[in-house]
């Protein structure tokens, strides 16, 4: 059995693509309303769950399956979810999250050490997780993790510009000119790009490590 889990403001694509796809595999499938038992989407339809956690037997769990968008905010603290991952952690059950939901996954540590993708809005929530940017879906062992893969998405084309890097240290540099010729070149790059001076560049942790341009 999947068992999918959804809360408000879920991603609408993300939760009824993957049930489209497990009904026509003939997957059986179980829909938890963590938030409740009608669970509103990101655009403002309503769903109605087929259980509520009050409800769930996790005995015959293969799969637990979160979708992301910005309900995934709702996911955290949940007893349900905490217990659902729990269950699959020491049953060695597969566990699979798109978009922002594999934050969820990553604050319970079940993807330290491992290899996973996610939406770059939670990149600094992934906790020890390797977060990839060369693909688009990750399988590490029975964690899988989705980066939301849109329509739009799929026709998108990276646009990148190859700059020429520096090999010294640039670590406590406080004046400008000091700076490799390909670091200011760099930082001019990023000028015309964002198209607003950059008066203030950073070279170390430290507040005193900082300089400034004219």
């Amino acid at each position: 059995m999947v068992y999918v889990f959804h809360v408000d403001g879920y991603e609408d694509t993300e939760l009824i693509a993957p049930l489209d796809m497990l009904s026509r595999a003939g997957i059986p499938f179980t829909r938890v309303g963590v938030t409740g038992k009608t669970i509103t989407s990101k655009l403002g339809f309503t769903i109605e769950a087929d259980i509520t956690p009050e409800q769930l037997d996790l005995s015959d769990c293969e799969m637990i399956f979160l979708p992301g968008g910005p309900g995934t905010k709702n996911y955290f603290d949940k007893p349900v979810i905490d217990s659902a991952i729990a269950y699959c952690m020491e049953h060695d059950c597969y566990m699979t999250a798109i978009c922002a939901a594999p934050s969820v996954l990553a604050a319970k540590g079940v993807l330290d050490g491992k290899q996973a993708v996610c939406h770059f809005s939670v990149d600094e929530k992934m906790g020890k997780a390797q977060v990839r940017k060369d693909c688009m879906v990750c399988v590490d062992g029975k964690i899988i993790t989705d980066f939301p893969s849109t329509p739009t998405l799929m026709r998108c084309k990276p646009v990148y510009t190859m700059l020429p890097g520096w090999k010294s240290d640039v670590r406590g540099i406080t004046e400008w000119e000091k700076l490799p010729e390909n670091c200011r070149l760099y930082v001019e790059f990023l000028e015309k790009q964002v198209e607003v001076p950059i008066r203030m560049v950073s070279t170390g942790p430290k507040r005193w490590e900082t300089l400034t341009r004219k």
